[in-house]
């Protein structure tokens, strides 16, 4: 039973491999990079535990750059966690902010031009037949040309209004939302930070004594870091 279990599997996977030869190479080559870095963190940790002096751990006391980089090296899996968690924290609120404060603002001013674009358009061929039918009714140049001025006319105001309720949409749109959008974002920004451990509470810190840098809602957010911080292990 056994044996024919294992003829079916490698059938099955040469099969695979034939039909799609270049995930099958994803795939093993992920399997076999994740095998090795996960034996080289195990012989590191396990080294640690042997107290070997030829790989210690992080010293506490002070700053040496070498030891940590030497402790990390030998650590992939844990590294690739760690930038995974940054990535997850800080992933999300700096797409938020991209999305609301470029994207979003350029998108609705391209459907705001192709809207103005379809009522200019519009309001033209409403306009036509009242001229047309002028001629048709045996008005002379004159009248033609009295109404080629007023439509133009009309045009031209209709844009102008068009042209004045956008921007006027869009100031009170700023004014009302950038501020609670800032803050928002900045609330979840605190957290992540809080969440990602010590070394990026410093960093949020640091950036709360930089009114160059940020805006003073998110400057407001970031100062909660130096007074209102859970302790950590």
């Amino acid at each position: 039973m056994s044996l024919q279990l294992k003829t079916v599997s490698s059938h099955y996977i040469r099969q695979t491999a034939q039909r799609r030869p270049i995930t099958s190479f994803v795939a093993t080559a992920s399997l076999t990079a994740f095998g090795y870095a996960s034996y080289i963190e195990w012989k590191a940790d396990r080294k640690l535990s042997e107290d070997d002096h030829n790989l210690q751990s992080i010293p506490r006391n002070h700053y040496d750059p070498n030891a940590i980089a030497n402790y990390w090296e030998q650590r992939p899996i844990s590294v690739a966690k760690r930038v995974c968690g940054i990535i997850s924290e800080l992933g999300p609120v700096a797409g938020e902010y991209v999305w609301r404060f470029h994207c979003q603002p350029w998108v609705g001013a391209k459907l705001e031009r192709i809207a103005d674009g379809f009522r200019d358009l519009r309001g033209n061929l409403i306009g036509e037949p009242a001229c047309e039918d002028r001629l048709g009714n045996g008005t002379n140049n004159s009248g033609n040309t009295q109404c080629d001025s007023a439509r133009l006319d009309s045009s031209q105001h209709h844009l102008a209004d068009n042209e004045n309720r956008r921007q006027s949409d869009q100031i009170q749109a700023t004014s009302e939302s950038n501020d609670e959008i800032q803050r928002n974002l900045s609330q979840k920004l605190r957290t992540a930070l809080t969440d990602l451990g010590p070394t990026f509470v410093k960093v949020g810190q640091q950036l709360s004594i930089r009114p160059d840098l940020v805006s003073p809602i998110v400057l407001y957010e970031l100062q909660r870091l130096c007074d209102a911080v859970p302790p950590f292990d």
